[in-house]
């Protein structure tokens, strides 16, 4: 089990900590807190960043557009 900082996970998504943090608060990582630092856990990280509301929305309007 590899716990992954904020900051890492930032980085191997080549995202900001802050863009981390708000996918954390909307519940699209999920994370742990220990002592005053959250984790992630490795195994729990998707393949690729996760998809906002809105970039799935328009996801899928795409997809009923090409049909």
């Amino acid at each position: 089990m590899a716990l992954l900082s904020i900051k890492q996970v930032a980085e191997k998504y080549n995202k900001t900590p802050a863009q981390v943090r708000y996918a954390i608060s909307q519940g699209r990582l999920k994370c742990s807190k220990i002592g005053w630092v959250w984790y992630i856990d490795e195994k729990d990280l998707p393949d690729k960043w996760p998809m906002t509301p809105r970039e799935k929305l328009k996801h899928e309007r795409s997809m009923k557009n090409s049909e």
